[in-house]
């Protein structure tokens, strides 16, 4: 959904990339290539920071969603157990 959209989507691919989730690596490099180096390096300025307190725990659950959805106006979502199962 535009450039906020991939914005967004860069950072929820970087953080999911560099948690060990293989499959997003692609995909953040196709969204990297759509927003220009530029941009990305802006983006891991933040991503990179949410990272760390992720791998530090210092997040209390589902904070970073609930910021990222404030920056562009999402619902809230939450799957249920049922649909991680």
């Amino acid at each position: 959904r535009g450039k906020t959209g991939n914005a967004i989507a860069y950072v929820w691919l970087f953080l999911s990339a560099n948690m060990g989730y293989q499959p997003a690596r692609v995909l953040r490099d196709e969204v990297a290539a759509n927003i220009g180096v530029d941009v990305v390096v802006g983006l891991q300025s933040i991503a990179k920071p949410l990272q760390r307190k992720l791998a530090s725990g210092m997040v209390k659950k589902h904070s970073i969603i609930r910021a990222l959805n404030k920056v562009y106006k999402r619902d809230v979502y939450f799957p249920g157990e049922e649909e991680l199962n």
